[in-house]
């Protein structure tokens, strides 16, 4: 949880790359990420209008295993 504060901490920020970053420290760490992990770097992209790295993000869940939901569809339909 306390990851999840700080990464929100870097999207909210606008510090994606330092986001990015912190998403792979944890993957490192724990495995794998969670969709809360997901979710906070989707809207982090979408909000800079990354959609690009957003729909990527995506696939990367789908292929860990991690299914979108209603949040990630939510950020995805609210950026475009």
């Amino acid at each position: 949880a306390a990851y999840n504060c700080v990464l929100d901490a870097c999207v909210c920020a606008g510090d994606l790359t330092r986001a990015r970053e912190l998403a792979e420290d944890m993957r490192a760490r724990f495995g794998r990420l969670d969709i809360v992990t997901y979710n906070t770097l989707l809207k982090g992209f979408t909000t800079a209008c990354n959609l690009k790295d957003a729909y990527a993000l995506l696939r990367e869940m789908e292929q860990d295993g991690v299914g979108p939901n209603d949040i990630s569809y939510n950020s995805i339909i609210n950026a475009a």
